[in-house]
C-alpha cells in the first residue's frame, strides 16, 4: 500500500501496473475488533472491497460495478480470511452515483443492498460515516485483500495499513486537474505501502469513522512523480 490519493470519502480504481510494482506492504488483520465492517466484494472476475454502513447496505466504488448486474455480485462478511470463515450475502439492488463519470472517476460511488439484513451477531457491524476529513498530516488505515508483492501474489487474510494524510497543495503538484474537489491524497514518504490491484473500494477511515474507500492511483510501492493513490471522499456526495 503505498502514496495514496484519497478522495474526500468513496471511490475506486485499479492500480496502474507501470514499471510492474503493486506492493501493498500492510500488515496482517486476523481480528476482527475494529474492523468488523470490511466486506470482500465478490464479482465475476475480481474482488474488490467495501463498507458496511447500514444493516442492508455496503459502500464500495462505482468503477468497480461497471456494467454489472446484481445477480453478478456477492458480498463476504465477517471474517479477515479471505472467502472463509465468515458469510456470504446475496446483492439485490446496485445504486450507481448518478454523477458517475468511468474516465474521470467523479462520484465513484455505490451502494450494494444486500437481500437479507446483515447479522450482526456474527461478528458484522457497520461503520459511521465521518462528517470531515481527517486533517492534514495525520494517519489514516485502510485495509483491503490487493497484492502484497511484485508478481500479484494475494494475501488469504485482509491486510491493514497506515497512511498519512498530505496537504492537497502536495497532491495537486502530482495530479494536477486529474485530482478533483472530492479527492484527497495520503501515502507513506518512504514509498513502501500503499493501497493497490485489488484494494478496489478498500475503506480508509479515521477516528474510527469512515472518510472514504480508495479509487485509484499511479504505480503500487514507488515514491515517484504521479504515484500515489486516490480515495473518494463521501464528506462530498451523501
Amino acid at each position: 500500500m503505498k502514496q495514496t490519493v484519497i478522495l474526500s470519502i468513496v471511490a475506486l480504481v485499479a492500480c496502474l501496473v507501470g514499471d510492474g510494482f503493486c506492493i501493498s506492504r500492510g500488515t496482517t488483520v486476523t481480528n476482527l475488533n475494529g474492523f468488523e465492517y470490511h466486506v470482500a466484494v465478490l464479482c465475476p472476475l475480481y474482488t474488490c472491497n467495501g463498507a458496511i454502513v447500514s444493516s442492508r447496505n455496503v459502500l464500495t466504488t462505482a468503477s468497480c460495478m461497471n456494467l454489472l448486474r446484481p445477480e453478478n455480485v456477492d458480498v463476504y462478511a465477517g471474517s479477515t480470511q479471505y472467502q472463509s470463515g465468515g458469510v456470504s450475502y446475496a446483492v439485490s439492488n446496485i445504486r450507481w452515483h448518478p454523477s458517475f463519470r468511468l474516465l474521470t472517476n467523479e462520484a465513484n460511488i455505490a451502494i450494494l443492498e444486500v437481500s437479507t439484513p446483515f447479522d450482526y451477531s456474527q461478528g458484522i457491524l457497520p461503520i459511521p460515516l465521518a462528517s470531515a476529513l481527517a486533517p492534514t498530516n495525520t494517519f489514516i488505515i485502510g485495509t483491503g485483500y490487493g497484492a502484497v508483492d511484485g508478481i500479484l501474489t494475494y494475501p488469504d487474510y485482509l491486510q491493514k495499513v497506515s497512511l498519512q494524510q498530505f496537504d492537497r497543495n502536495i497532491c495537486v503538484q502530482y495530479y494536477g486537474s486529474r485530482l478533483l474537489s472530492s479527492m484527497f491524497c495520503a501515502g507513506d514518504v518512504s514509498g513502501l505501502k500503499d493501497l493497490c490491484t485489488g484494494d478496489e473500494g478498500a475503506p480508509v477511515k479515521y477516528s474510527n469513522q469512515l472518510v472514504g474507500i480508495y479509487s485509484w492511483g499511479g504505480r503500487c510501492g514507488t515514491f515517484d512523480d504521479d504515484q500515489s493513490s486516490i480515495t473518494s471522499s463521501l464528506i462530498r456526495y451523501l
